[in-house]
């Protein structure tokens, strides 16, 4: 599996673009993502070690009602 990481972190050019993030960046973004989309196909196959890589980041933050009382 070391392989197929490695192969795609060669392979993966992204090329350069002043609007978007560093090439380097968006390469390690394009592994991850991959080794994500890996260990959720394993599902429950997962070793135990690598399991938390696989579940969704819970994002829990609060909402704001957008309404302000400032002070008299």
């Amino acid at each position: 599996m070391n392989s197929v990481f490695s192969l795609l972190s060669r392979e993966c050019e992204p090329g350069s673009n002043p609007v978007l993030a560093d090439p380097a960046y968006r390469r390690h973004l394009a592994v991850a993502a991959f080794y994500k989309f890996i260990l959720s196909l394993l599902g429950d196959g997962a070793p135990r070690r690598a399991k938390s890589g696989s579940s969704p980041i819970d994002d829990t933050r609060g909402t704001s009602s957008g309404t302000y009382k400032l002070p008299k």
